[in-house]
């Protein structure tokens, strides 16, 4: 599968092409050609180009989005699984960690966090079927399947996690653009702070450079 690019300074024709983009991605995700990893790594870097372009930003963002699910439809499902159906999962209070389940949500809610929580810990899941917002979690060796990938701008940590067969509704800006990357590029890790004006505890202290188990984390 390829795309074009030769078009980033001719403003009518760039727009042109990535219209065009967005309706080969839109079939590509129901199709699933296969694609190489050189094809998702140029067309990303160029639709960062186009995106630079206040003209063409939304319209690019929008195939970034699409460049992000194309590729989890293309992630292997994993297999010999047996799931425990669950509606939502609320988590309230502190250093909490979450681990070695596999959750079959429903269409529902997935992990939720309470008013409050903060530095929690989601490791070593199989997660589908559901509607996931990533913000204020630390997400280490999780697996996301056939769910709603939500993500809103606040802090998180992703760490060799992987989505398949997953919609992806990210904010447009340059936070949402780094989960985007982590999604199409297979970035292995993505570590986003909480703003310097916040006093939200961060969700990565300390986490991702450290072995499990967790000290001071509670297991639920």
């Amino acid at each position: 599968m390829t795309v074009g690019f030769q078009n980033l300074g001719n403003r009518e024709a760039a727009a042109e092409t990535v219209r065009e983009i967005n309706d080969t991605l839109v079939s590509a995700i129901d199709d699933r050609p296969p694609a190489s990893v050189s094809f998702f790594a140029s067309t990303f870097n160029s639709l960062q180009s186009f995106y630079s372009s206040r003209e063409l930003a939304q319209l690019s963002y929008s195939a970034l989005i699409r460049l992000a699910a194309y590729r989890s439809a293309l992630e292997p499902p994993p297999v010999g699984v047996t799931w425990q159906p669950r509606s939502s999962f609320p988590i309230g209070g502190q250093d909490v960690e979450i681990g070695g389940s596999y959750y079959d949500f429903g269409g529902g809610e997935g992990f939720v966090l309470k008013p409050g929580a903060a530095r929690v810990f989601v490791h070593d899941n199989i997660m589908r079927n559901g509607i996931q917002t990533l913000d204020g979690i630390t997400w280490w060796n999780d697996v996301f399947v056939n769910m709603t990938i939500h993500y809103r701008g606040g802090p998180l940590a992703l760490k060799n996690v992987r989505f398949v067969n997953c919609r992806f509704e990210v904010v447009e800006n340059q936070r949402g653009q780094q989960v985007l990357a982590l999604a199409i590029l297979r970035h292995q890790v993505l570590q986003i702070p909480v703003a310097e004006s916040s006093t939200q505890p961060s969700p990565t202290a300390a986490i991702l450079d450290r072995s499990l188990p967790l000290q001071g984390f509670k297991t639920k």
